[in-house]
């Protein structure tokens, strides 16, 4: 008995490793890296320098959306130069959370290479003074040279909108991301 446990752990470590190989393969080039983060995210840099890399609450506040109809959101990653997102990795966000929202936006659930430059939803705040949304956010970032280093990234995300009569009809908003370095 004690040797059947042995082969089947062997066999999940094995699965394991080949799955890691296959998601961290290299596909492309270095994306293009925005430039500096808006205003906004000053505060979202700060908490995640402050908190483990892999994992960080990332609050924008101070969102200016179009009172009483639909305003774009983008969200771009912030990521460090020498590290991407993994083309063949899920990506997921999931919303937990909307107050003042007419509603939450829909999940998403796509690959690393579907929102490689970000993801993009519509919010349309109801005649409250100030909206929020909540929700978690899962992806892998690899190093460019050689995809040798994967981590998978959490980031807890909480936007702050301020509806105004005179907002863009679209926005920007800047999520940071921790490095991935071979060493």
């Amino acid at each position: 008995m004690r040797s059947t446990s042995i082969v089947a752990l062997t066999g999940c470590l094995a699965t394991l490793a080949m799955f890691a190989v296959t998601a961290c393969e290299k596909k492309s080039a270095e994306p293009k890296v925005e430039g500096a983060a808006p205003p906004s995210s000053a505060n979202a840099e700060a908490v995640d320098a402050a908190l483990p890399a892999s994992s960080a609450r990332v609050e924008i506040p101070e969102v200016l959306v179009r009172a009483g109809a639909a305003t774009s959101v983008q969200v771009a990653w912030n990521a460090p130069a020498g590290t991407t997102l993994n083309d063949d990795a899920p990506f997921r966000v999931r919303w937990t959370r909307s107050e003042g929202l007419t509603e939450a936006p829909p999940d998403m659930k796509a690959t690393g290479g579907a929102v490689k430059d970000g993801m993009k939803f519509s919010v349309t705040p109801t005649n409250a003074t100030a909206a929020t949304l909540v929700g978690e956010v899962d992806l892998v970032v690899c190093d460019v040279e050689t995809h040798a280093v994967c981590l998978p990234v959490h980031r807890s995300l909480e936007l702050d909108f301020f509806p105004e009569k005179t907002a863009a009809a679209e926005v920007r908003v800047s999520v940071p991301l921790p490095a991935a370095k071979t060493r």
